[in-house]
């Protein structure tokens, strides 16, 4: 439940465990390889590329039917245990999948057939819903408290400034959709290629006009040589030095701001029950007055919170919440 009164300061973690990164880089360049270093990872492969990856947890995902498979099996208090991280290769099949999906559920009721692509379904209404099942899905995979990691492939993009001028620059190949949704959620744009100063492989975290890379990290180095452990420790001296400008603690401890681990529906029901009795027990003839109209307010019609359904907790939790306000 939302307490603004005990809420606390957002602490920065030395950790890996709870951060978004996309990855992104040349072919071969190693990208599933390092992927896969992350802690206590499963790979979700959408895409054949996992065959010189030795005792690694790798579950192969053919159509978006088989992701929300996962996803329902992520929320287990068991799988949790087992996994931190969850890694996504590559978002481009991901996004393919999901658009499928999408078609395969919009059935046009005049012919009875399925469209081919989210641009048949009428007045742009596809693109909207693929939208939000692609974002809903990564969002809930960091709010069950994983970390994330997605991998995409490089291209080369014209580019257009204001001023008209033209110029190429590299970027992932996710399209542009998925790609907002992307960047919006990932704390790191990670660009993987070979430097041709040394022939050294390279993580680049700060982008320029050749290559698109960036970190919600400010004292990050923008060129790290190409390992998980070299990563790990260059994070942490950023973070050691974001610490010291901004006095901010620092916790070894994961931490995952989207996740906060919800109570069990039982448990509402049984906290609901506790202040209705409150309640009446207060004042029977307002409160059950004021109770059921919280109710008719929230669900648009009456009905007893005894005959709810998990699947309408988050309801359930509305009403607990203004009821609790009455007390």
């Amino acid at each position: 439940m939302i307490d603004l009164l005990n809420l606390q300061p957002v602490t920065i973690n030395k950790d890996l465990k709870g951060k978004y990164i996309l990855i992104y880089g040349q072919p071969k360049i190693g990208k599933t390889t390092l992927a896969a270093q992350f802690p206590r990872n499963l790979l979700l492969a959408f895409e054949p590329g996992y065959n010189a990856l030795n005792n690694k947890m790798v579950q192969p995902i053919t159509k978006w039917a088989e992701f929300k498979t996962v996803l329902r099996q992520l929320e287990r208090p068991e799988v949790k245990e087992k996994f931190d991280t969850i890694t996504i290769d590559t978002a481009d099949i991901a996004w393919d999948y999901c658009e499928k999906y999408i078609c395969s559920s919009n059935i046009n009721e005049q012919t009875g057939e399925t469209p081919k692509t989210i641009g048949e379904i009428p007045w742009g209404k596809g693109y909207d819903l693929c939208k939000k099942e692609f974002d809903g899905t990564l969002r809930q995979i960091a709010m069950a408290g994983y970390g994330l990691v997605i991998i995409s492939h490089e291209t080369t993009r014209t580019i257009k400034t204001e001023s008209g001028q033209e110029f190429q620059k590299i970027m992932p190949t996710l399209a542009e959709r998925p790609k907002l949704i992307v960047n919006r959620l990932v704390d790191i744009i990670a660009y993987l290629r070979i430097s041709t100063e040394d022939g050294k492989r390279y993580i680049y975290t700060r982008g320029n006009e050749r290559f698109e890379a960036g970190s919600r990290f400010p004292y990050l180095t923008p060129k790290i040589e190409m390992t998980y452990d070299n990563l790990v420790e260059e994070l942490y001296k950023a973070i050691e030095q974001q610490a010291k400008e901004d006095n901010t603690v620092l916790t070894d401890k994961p931490t995952n701001n989207f996740y906060e681990e919800g109570r069990k529906f039982e448990e509402v029901i049984a906290e609901a029950q506790d202040v209705f009795k409150k309640l009446l027990e207060k004042d029977k003839e307002k409160y059950a007055t004021e109770m059921n109209a919280i109710i008719l307010k929230t669900f648009g019609k009456p009905i007893k919170l005894s005959e709810t359904t998990p699947d309408q907790q988050e309801l359930v939790e509305v009403v607990l919440d203004e009821w609790k306000s009455l007390l």
